[in-house]
């Protein structure tokens, strides 16, 4: 839902634009990249499948590391 609420995610690929999300005591601030822009609505997939993946370890009382490994076939 945090995701829906905040516009994490950009509509074009060259969106350059800094973001600025306001809610009661916490200020989160969305700087893009200025060579790559920000994420777009396309790479919201990936960030959702390597959220599962890290809520999956969490669940099943596992360390969390930095990196998630995939196949292409969980993924797609």
């Amino acid at each position: 839902m945090a995701s829906m609420e905040n516009p994490f995610f950009a509509l074009k690929q060259s969106d350059i634009y800094t973001r600025r999300c306001k809610r009661v005591n916490t200020i989160i601030v969305l700087a893009p990249n200025a060579e790559y822009g920000m994420v777009t609505v396309f790479d919201e997939d990936a960030w959702i499948y390597a959220i599962s993946k890290l809520q999956e370890s969490i669940n099943n009382h596992q360390l969390i590391k930095r990196t998630v490994y995939l196949t292409p076939y969980d993924f797609f």
